[in-house]
């Protein structure tokens, strides 16, 4: 059991991702209110973007620049440049395919400067780390699933050329089948 993010959408919906332990939101809107704070510091500190390589990043940095501007904190024309930035990163994460998660960060640790990143997880690699895993049998990851898939799928085509053939073996060769017209003549 796992606590929901508090934070509610503009549609006015709560967020229903799981909230980082010891916290009230997940990961995505911990960070949009650590980064969009605006009395998080000197007004002359420099901005501390986060990552835009996907859209929820691009979303944060998106805030974080309009609360800096409302705020006084950077110019207009230094906001317009970032904003310009902003617009060419989404046109190219636009082409980009997400990565499907497999699992949803819900602790997070420190790294040397100071930024939060993810657990330390070490991952398979299917098919290749299979045949040796030991979770081989209650994995569910998408290829192993569809490999057990296929597994299944060739043992029911097997059995099913099997019980053909079987059938085939215990019919008579040659079926002698009367047409209409062979009935008439005789």
């Amino acid at each position: 059991m796992y606590l929901e993010c508090r934070h509610i959408l503009p549609s006015g919906v709560r967020c229903k991702s799981p909230a980082l332990r010891g916290t009230s939101f997940c990961y995505h809107h911990e960070s949009l209110r650590r980064f969009t704070d605006v009395n998080s510091g000197p007004e002359k500190q420099p901005l501390q973007l986060p990552s835009i390589e996907e859209p929820r990043g691009i979303q944060i940095a998106l805030a974080q620049i309009l609360a800096a501007l409302a705020s006084g904190r950077i110019d207009p024309r230094r906001a317009s440049l970032m904003l310009y930035g902003l617009q060419i990163a989404t046109q190219l994460a636009a082409r980009l395919k997400d990565p499907v998660p497999q699992h949803i960060v819900r602790d997070t640790c420190q790294e040397n400067q100071g930024a939060p990143m993810a657990p330390e997880h070490s991952a398979c690699e299917p098919p290749e780390d299979c045949p040796t895993c030991s979770l081989k049998d209650t994995c569910t990851r998408e290829v192993r699933v569809q490999m057990r898939r296929s597994e299944a799928l060739r043992e029911a085509m097997k059995q099913r050329r099997a019980a053909s053939a079987a059938a085939r073996s215990q019919t008579p060769d040659t079926i002698a089948i009367e047409s209409p017209a062979h009935a008439k003549s005789s």
